[in-house]
């Protein structure tokens, strides 16, 4: 899931102060979101808690260091993020969903990736839409959207590079929201709408299968309604 806003110059304490109210809200969600831990880069870092508001801003600031470091020419206006993982070490790292929330606050991103969503929870569309609620209440989100990746036969496939209809333009996915008030009429073919502040929740299947071309049609027939509203961005104009 990726979820897009404003780009924001922040110091390493005011990363920590976005993360860590971001990581309350996420814990009502699911008792696997209770506890958060900085990722390690390198094999001679350890994970820090979340919860320890000093080691981990140290740690945020030794990463932006290190980065600015490695690219001396690259311009920055503040913190590049952190990313961050419900996991204090590698082994529960995979038990626990093999999550990772990515907050890059320079250029206005947050990513939350779960491997085997399906088996690590029990019902992953509400635990996705509720995850989405959250953010929305917490960032200024314009515009997010949900990658699928699942093995078909022998091929891996991503939804969006693989089953999306369009190659030029942002897609929705499984879910997402949009910046503007829309109804059932405006996107027939969505299983559900929300309207959250000025925009809408829009989830597009219940589950989406890589392999259901059911589900893949539909939820393509929800990213067409969105085109005609000009609410899926162009992002390589040479296709257009």
């Amino acid at each position: 899931m990726a979820c897009h806003f404003v780009p924001a110059a922040l110091t390493p304490a005011q990363v920590w102060e976005e993360v860590s109210g971001i990581a309350t809200l996420l814990s009502r969600v699911d008792p696997l979101f209770a506890h958060w831990w900085a990722m390690p880069r390198s094999a001679a870092d350890r994970y820090v808690p979340l919860d320890q508001r000093d080691e981990f801003i140290a740690r945020v600031q030794a990463d932006d260091a290190r980065l600015a470091e490695e690219y001396p020419g690259q311009p920055s206006l503040g913190s590049n993020g952190v990313l961050v993982t419900n996991a204090g070490n590698d082994g529960d790292w995979s038990k626990r969903g093999g999550i990772g929330l990515s907050y890059r606050p320079e250029s206005g991103m947050l990513r939350l990736h779960i491997d085997r969503v399906e088996t690590v929870f029990a019902s992953p569309g509400s635990l996705l839409q509720s995850t989405l609620v959250a953010m929305l209440k917490h960032l200024p989100i314009s515009f997010a959207q949900t990658d699928v990746q699942q093995r078909v036969e022998d091929a891996l496939l991503l939804y969006s590079v693989d089953r999306s209809p369009f190659r030029h333009r942002d897609f929705l996915g499984w879910m997402g929201y949009v910046a503007a008030p829309l109804t059932m009429e405006d996107v027939p073919a969505a299983t559900r709408l929300e309207r959250t502040g000025d925009g809408t929740l829009i989830v597009a299947a219940e589950v989406l299968d890589l392999a259901d071309a059911f589900a893949i049609k539909r939820v393509n027939q929800v990213e067409m309604s969105l085109v005609d509203l000009e609410l899926l961005r162009v992002t390589d104009p040479s296709l257009d």
